[in-house]
């Protein structure tokens, strides 16, 4: 899968099927989602995109307005998203970083300048509820109506349901917040799980019972990249990521929420959403990592 940050650059490809949104999880509604527009790009001989954002829009509002609680938890970090849409077979994944600019742009400018001229959209597949633009004053009728215009299709996907359950991102986070690491599994379609980098730190992961984690890297007693995480019988390691079951934090029993927000933790996780990306595509300028 080829990865962009921003759309002007001379590898994107010049015609697409494209799908919008922030793919927190990339759960089994997405999953849906990114079949189905495969299946479209296919059919129209263009590659298949996902378009997302960094930083996840209610991020950026949270700071803008000063109102941290504002910003909902993420799922995962931007690494395991692009690992998750690679493996559901997208072609080309653009990160748009979302500021201020991107915020106040109206959404026949969103259409003009980003769908069209941008990323040459063919076919637009969106959600149910899917809005853009300034105040989210964008919808699906609205970009229906620039579809017929400018001639390209427009399709939406109704909500995806498991057990009459609507699968969601919230949903999925409000799994994890109780530590019920069944039901997200069942909302992913796979086990939850969490990545960073082995690095050295304040060797706190010596008294995880972690000490060995980066040793087949040559690593002496690194810290793990987040936290050691239990399942009910068992803790999992493997490399720099850990597998979760059923959470019992650093076998303390909080759920997956207060565990992350631990004092000694927050360092983990500042480190984690700094953590590079490598074949990134840049603007000219220094190398840095999309964050």
């Amino acid at each position: 899968m080829k990865i962009f940050r921003g759309f002007h650059h001379p590898g994107i490809a010049h015609a697409c099927a494209l799908t919008i949104g922030n793919f927190d999880g990339v759960h089994r509604g997405h999953q849906a989602m990114l079949a189905l527009l495969n299946s479209e790009a296919a059919h129209r001989g263009v590659e298949s995109c996902v378009l997302t954002f960094e930083p996840h829009p209610r991020d950026y509002f949270a700071g803008a307005l000063n109102k941290p609680e504002l910003a909902p938890a993420r799922i995962g970090t931007l690494r395991d998203k692009l690992t998750e849409l690679a493996r559901c077979g997208v072609q080309q994944t653009v990160v748009l970083p979302f500021d201020a600019r991107l915020a106040a742009q109206s959404p026949e400018a969103f259409i003009e300048e980003v769908l069209l001229q941008g990323l040459g959209a063919r076919y637009v597949l969106v959600g149910d509820d899917f809005r853009f633009g300034r105040q989210r004053a964008g919808d699906y009728a609205m970009l229906d109506a620039a579809g017929q215009s400018r001639g390209f299709d427009v399709a939406r996907m109704n909500s995806y349901e498991v057990h009459g359950l609507r699968v969601s991102s919230s949903a999925v986070r409000q799994a994890l917040a109780a530590g019920d690491m069944d039901a997200a599994a069942r909302l992913l379609g796979r086990p939850y799980t969490i990545s960073g980098h082995v690095v050295h730190g304040r060797k706190l992961g010596r008294e995880l019972g972690a000490t060995e984690a980066g040793a087949g890297n040559g690593i002496s007693h690194p810290q793990p990249a987040l936290c050691a995480l239990e399942t009910g019988r068992q803790r999992h390691l493997c490399g720099a990521r850990a597998r979760v079951g059923r959470c019992t934090a650093a076998g303390r029993g909080q759920p997956w929420r207060q565990a992350l927000a631990r004092p000694e933790r927050r360092e983990w996780r500042t480190r984690l959403a700094r953590d590079p990306l490598p074949g990134v595509a840049r603007r000219a300028g220094p190398r840095r990592g999309v964050r």
